[in-house]
């Protein structure tokens, strides 16, 4: 089979993938474009294991010819990626690294297989290998993943919360000119005090 028979065999079983929110995997395609730029398919997918073939291009040579390591790696990871999203929520890598056992060139078909090693909580163990057409190993790769729990809706406010106009002073909660003290509230001359409550001199000697 020709390499891209191989990539329209891939292509029909990656169209058959039904998206599930509750498999955050099977979400992933439509929007991942590093994926589709690679020409990187899915050959398989359940949870905790996928299979990912890509075809090596001439733009993915080295100045040596060979396949550039980075996009072996490339592949490791997108295998990495769609085994450990097998839950609803969001994983992401949190370390990986790979060993390059084979040279390869372009027109050159890599298949990713990878596995999950390990869970507990939050993290995960995966392993990829990368072979050849002919089955022939062509590098190793170990990740090391991080679930990111969604995040609980925040509560936004309501309209109904908002202060409305009737919650606004009223002209009639302002003072009026009647709370103002009036002229006949200010003392008169009659409250001063008047000669006769003056002490008077008879007052003064008898004291």
């Amino acid at each position: 089979m020709t390499p891209d028979q191989l990539e329209t065999e891939a292509q029909t079983l990656e169209d058959a993938i039904a998206p599930d929110p509750a498999w955050r995997a099977t979400t992933m395609p439509a929007t991942d474009y590093t994926k589709q730029h690679f020409g990187i398919d899915i050959v398989e997918l359940e949870p905790g294991r996928a299979v990912l073939t890509m075809t090596v291009r001439d733009w993915m040579a080295n100045g040596f010819g060979i396949t550039h390591g980075g996009m072996v790696f490339t592949l490791a990871d997108t295998a990495f990626a769609y085994a450990c999203n097998e839950g609803a929520d969001m994983v992401v890598a949190q370390a990986a690294d790979i060993t390059f056992l084979r040279a390869t060139h372009v027109g050159d078909r890599l298949t990713a297989t990878a596995v999950r090693r390990w869970i507990g909580g939050r993290n995960g163990i995966y392993d990829i290998s990368v072979a050849d057409a002919q089955g022939r190993a062509v590098a190793e790769f170990r990740g090391r993943s991080r679930a990111i729990p969604a995040r609980p809706a925040t509560a936004t406010r309501s309209e109904s919360d908002a202060p409305s106009e009737t919650d606004a002073p009223s002209e009639s909660d302002a003072p009026s000119e009647t709370d103002a003290p009036s002229e006949s509230d200010a003392p008169s001359e009659t409250d001063a005090p008047s000669e006769a409550d003056a002490p008077s001199e008879t007052d003064k000697e008898s004291r």
